[in-house]
């Protein structure tokens, strides 16, 4: 009986103890969660403390741009303020529209003067570059017209000089032939004299109605170009006639060289039926 209470006080006891075994984890359990808890309130504290310090770190930053955005807007404002102020003194100083109005209509009639005033200078400056051009020109006109007629008269003169010595010529031919052939010789030059008076009678015309210089005028340029025409026509004709007077002259040497061949080769009594000069461009019948 006494081992069977010593053994239900022992079992009672067990039983106490376990309970407060029992009790025991669970407030170990409850100390963990609670230091658990704690370890992480204290990571949440330490976060959030590195996050206020980088806040602060962040507000200095903001307040130092602050300041310096608020210093850059004052210095900005100051400068927009003395702008200001300078372009008000500047407006202030400009001339009103009035002013402005009364300068254009100055400026205008100024314009309008001064356009005036060129004009006409202009235009006397051009009527007296005409009239110099003018009476330059019918000053050279007249130089011009004046050698020409001298030039003509020359040529003339030169004509008539070329013509008394193709006379000569003709005459010397004539003769030359008279002493070689006798009176048949006289067919050619006779020919070649109808020639040269045919030749020469236009020229002659010519020279007699050469007009005399052309008067200086308002009627001077009408009458320049008729001259002008008829200086052309005289000039063409004067070199038909130089042209003939070379071709006769030609034919006068090619004469006299085959006169000479035949005084020098040609024997006694020899004659020939027709006479070519050297060139092939003349024959004369025997």
């Amino acid at each position: 009986m006494a081992d069977a209470a010593g053994l239900d006080l022992f079992k009672q006891e067990v039983s106490r103890l376990q309970r407060q075994v029992e009790e025991l984890r669970q407030g170990l359990s409850k100390v963990s969660n609670e230091q658990s808890m704690q370890r992480r309130n204290a990571e949440l504290l330490h976060e959030a403390t590195q996050q206020w310090v980088s806040l602060e770190d962040r507000i200095a930053g903001l307040e130092r741009e602050r300041e310096t955005s608020a210093r850059a807007s004052r210095n900005n404002l100051d400068s927009i303020a003395t702008r200001v102020t300078e372009l008000g003194v500047e407006v202030a100083q400009m001339p009103t529209t009035l002013e402005v109005q009364d300068g254009l209509m100055q400026l205008e009639q100024l314009v309008t003067a001064s356009e005036a005033r060129t004009r006409e200078t202009f235009r006397e400056s051009l009527d007296q570059r005409l009239e110099t051009l003018q009476v330059d020109t019918s000053l050279k006109l007249s130089e011009c017209i004046e050698g020409c007629s001298k030039e003509i008269q020359g040529c003339i003169l030169d004509l008539g000089y070329c013509w008394e010595h193709s006379d000569s010529c003709r005459r010397d031919i004539s003769g030359l032939l008279r002493q070689i052939w006798g009176d048949e010789g006289l067919a050619c030059d006779s020919a070649a004299k109808e020639g040269a008076s045919a030749t020469q009678s236009p020229m002659a015309a010519e020279a007699r109605s050469v007009p005399p210089m052309v008067p200086t005028g308002d009627e001077q340029l009408p009458q320049l170009r008729r001259g002008e025409a008829s200086l052309a026509s005289r000039l063409a004709l004067a070199e038909h006639e130089v042209t003939a007077l070379s071709e006769h002259m030609a034919l006068k040497a090619d004469l006299e060289d085959v006169v000479h061949r035949l005084a020098t080769k040609a024997e006694a009594g020899h004659v020939h039926d027709r006479l070519v000069s050297a060139d092939g461009s003349a024959s004369f019948v025997l």
